[in-house]
């Protein structure tokens, strides 16, 4: 009826018939046996043979609205008629309120049945409706042998008929973001651990609600605060200091930022997408719902809304207004952004970036991909002259009674200090510079001449890198060394931070480069050859 090809046909009976399978008992397999009631659960045919079948529901109940023998909802203004939404094995039926329809829906999915194989479980299905008393409800349900369901309820795990302003819909979302974030993992992770977890939860978990709904202002910031408390390793009994602005957590990378980002702005973006969607897929069953309920009488079809009208459709266009109140001009063309003919939301929250330009570092940062996470933030927070060095404690009211370096002893401890004045922090970068054959008068006096030095050094991209990345090690490995004296009692010794520092450098380019091969032998004489060139 499709018109499938006989070929293809036998091919779909053939993975039908001829599949086999095996049990584990007790960790061994039993004897293979074939499959006599189709494809196994799981198998990735079955979910594109089940929508093939469902097309015969499709043919059904056109022929039933056809025949008068089902009365679905008209939507006004010569809108389609809807009688079912499907999705994968999930189903709504929509339609008058009678007995009639009811029961002929009854028939329709018996002969489904009959035809198909597909029976449908009425104990595990849900009969509702709306401006109809519960008594008469639960009368029909009773009648089918299947469950009174109540508005609002879940359908492909969103609430439908829920007011979605309030923040108690949200729960489940906020639940969901303090379970994958809770405090036991900030106890065990580093830094660059909750960073990343931080990043993938908000790109997983809000995201489906976040793309359909206007997240209230107090949902927005409960779960900005679960993302901060579990970045800044808060766990209840005792908060960690904060050391830098959460607005320069969340800039984008190229603005010197984390780029942990803002749900805010996700939640623009994603609501966006569906006014480019309606402008370029103006003949999807959507668009035409929507064309029919908000029909203007002026005429005007690009985003037509009637504002007495509540809903999702009128929450999407009036994240405009939101975007204009923030201090982005030009939210209209920002709607429609589009990168290679498609809607970009990553472009488009680049873009509010660079408009609102929260910028954290005026000359940039370099994410050295060769070098660990762990590494990387420290080195950010260390630009920032936001690491745990005795002056900068004090500086947020830590009371600490000698401000000297505990290495050498002569004077305060900065963070250009500790880095890269201190002799011993000086010995550590001038055997470094030897090791690397780079000329010692190149040394830096602060941190942010060693970036500069950095960058107006001749030499290939790639050797650029690989000094970079020692560089990286140099500053953590001094940083260890410190704490090691202050915590450990472990005396500084400039030999061993040097050795440590050519070991991190090599794992790290060997494991994180293409460059796998690396000798340690030319490495430790820094014969990179292979790797310049």
């Amino acid at each position: 009826m499709m018109g499938f090809p006989k070929r293809w046909r036998r091919w779909v009976n053939a993975c039908l018939s001829s599949s086999k399978a095996s049990v584990l008992v007790n960790g061994s397999p039993s004897k293979e046996f074939y499959l006599k009631r189709g494809l196994r659960q799981g198998d990735p045919l079955s979910p594109f043979l089940f929508i093939l079948v469902l097309e015969v529901l499709e043919v059904f109940m056109k022929r039933a609205v056809r025949l008068g023998l089902f009365e679905g909802v008209q939507l006004p203004n010569g809108g389609p008629v809807l009688t079912h939404l499907c999705y994968a094995d999930d189903v709504i039926f929509l339609g008058r309120w009678s007995e009639k329809n009811v029961m002929n829906l009854k028939r329709i999915l018996r002969c489904l049945y009959l035809v198909s194989g597909l029976k449908v479980n009425l104990a595990k299905s849900s009969i509702m409706g709306v401006g109809v008393d519960n008594d008469t409800i639960l009368a029909m349900a009773n009648n089918l042998r299947c469950k009174k369901g109540d508005i609002p309820f879940m359908f492909l795990g969103l609430p439908i008929g829920e007011n979605m302003k309030r923040v108690k819909p949200w729960r489940p979302i906020i639940d969901k973001f303090a379970k994958k974030l809770s405090r036991w993992k900030s106890k065990t992770l580093s830094m660059g651990g909750r960073i990343t977890l931080a990043k993938a939860v908000l790109g997983n978990l809000p995201s489906y609600y976040l793309s359909i709904f206007k997240a209230p202002l107090k949902v927005i910031k409960t779960l900005e605060g679960i993302r901060r408390d579990f970045v800044w390793g808060h766990t209840g009994s005792r908060c960690k200091m904060r050391w830098v602005a959460w607005s320069k957590v969340q800039a984008h990378m190229r603005l010197g930022g984390l780029g942990v980002g803002e749900i805010r702005t996700l939640n623009w973006a994603l609501l966006l997408k569906w006014k480019w969607r309606f402008k370029h897929y103006p003949n999807h069953l959507w668009s035409n719902v929507i064309k029919a309920i908000h029909n203007r009488s002026d005429g005007v079809q690009d985003n037509p809304l009637i504002t007495n009208i509540a809903g999702n459709w009128k929450d999407i266009l009036m994240v405009t207004k939101d975007i204009d109140k923030a201090g982005i001009p030009g939210a209209e063309s920002l709607g429609i952004v589009a990168l290679d003919g498609s809607y970009s939301v990553a472009q488009f929250r680049w873009k509010v970036a660079e408009i609102l330009n929260i910028r954290v570092m005026s000359d940039g940062f370099n994410w050295n991909v060769w070098t660990p996470c762990k590494v990387l933030y420290f080195i950010w927070k260390l630009r920032l002259g936001s690491i745990a060095v005795k002056t900068v404690l004090a500086h947020r009211g830590v009371p600490i009674t000698n401000l000297s370096c505990r290495m050498c002893g002569r004077e305060e401890e900065t963070i250009d200090h500790l880095a890269v004045s201190c002799v011993f922090a000086r010995a550590v970068w001038w055997h470094v510079c030897m090791w690397v054959k780079v000329p010692t008068f190149t040394q830096p006096l602060l941190v942010r001449e060693m970036a500069n030095g950095l960058k107006d050094m001749k030499g290939s991209a790639c050797w650029k890198k690989v000094i970079e990345v020692i560089f990286y090690a140099t500053l953590w490995r001094i940083w260890k060394a410190r704490n090691a004296l202050i915590f450990d009692e472990v005396q500084f010794n400039v030999t061993r931070v040097v050795e440590a520092i050519k070991e991190d450098s090599y794992l790290w380019i060997k494991c994180r480069s293409k460059f796998s091969g690396l000798d340690w032998e030319r490495w430790r004489d820094f014969n990179v050859r292979d790797i310049i060139l």
